[in-house]
């Protein structure tokens, strides 16, 4: 299979072994790619491009031989990044999780070096900028099923600790939670579980009842004004804030 996105291009096959893979990409996949470069004019960056393999079987995934593309070698890697998602080997996530609570940490601390601003300021910089960094693609690792999950969730979850910190001047001791309710911050995996169980809600009720109601097009309103931006929904926390 293929997808592709503006200028960038991802292509894929499946086989038994890594060694099959990599001669299917070889004989098929690239002839293709770099005969339609030659037609359309366009140019693949070798040193852009990434090769890995994924399985959950450890034996499966020994270092196979480079690919040859436009003279150049590409070697496979144990990741790769798609359109902003960091893929492991074993599919678990944690590489692309690790990316962003880093880029998602240095960005607390710039906002920890600002002085002079209300909780309300601060509060409505974090959810510009750091929100955005953590719920990065989060629909594509977060899954109460996925083994690790909690794991992954307390990763970002220190990141919501240290934001809420920075906008209350609170203590390090305070629970999470208290620090979520006085800052007026969603808690990560609520949030995200709604997002999950939204779409399948409205689908449920689009079959029953054979096309839009009143009632559904009420619900899709009411689950988009809760999630469209700072103020939505714990309006008596925010009260608070900007007391």
């Amino acid at each position: 299979g293929a997808i592709g996105f503006i200028d960038d291009y991802t292509t894929w096959v499946v086989g038994p072994t890594s060694e099959l893979n990599t001669q299917k990409i070889q004989r098929t996949v690239i002839p293709k790619a770099e005969a339609w470069a030659r037609e359309s004019g366009a140019t693949f960056e070798a040193e852009k491009t990434g090769f890995v393999h994924f399985s959950r079987q450890p034996r499966k995934l020994l270092r196979s031989p480079p690919l040859m593309f436009n003279g150049a070698e590409i070697n496979n890697t144990d990741r790769v990044k798609i359109l902003g998602v960091t893929l492991d080997q074993k599919l678990r996530m944690d590489a692309h999780v690790e990316r962003v609570t880093t880029a998602a940490t240095i960005k607390c601390l710039a906002l920890a070096r600002l002085r002079g601003l209300r909780p309300k300021q601060m509060r409505q910089l974090y959810r510009s900028v750091v929100i955005p960094t953590t719920d990065y693609a989060a629909s594509s690792w977060f899954s109460q099923a996925r083994r690790g999950i909690s794991r992954l969730v307390s990763r970002v979850e220190r990141i919501q600790k240290m934001g809420a910190k920075i906008i209350l001047r609170a203590f390090n001791g305070v629970a999470l939670r208290i620090l979520e309710a006085e800052a007026s911050l969603e808690p990560f995996d609520s949030v995200r579980r709604t997002y999950k169980e939204g779409p399948q809600r409205k689908s449920h009720h689009y079959k029953r009842h054979g096309g839009p109601t009143k009632d559904s097009t009420a619900r899709e309103e009411v689950q988009h004004r809760s999630h469209s931006g700072p103020g939505s929904t714990h309006h008596g926390e925010i009260e608070r804030i900007n007391a």
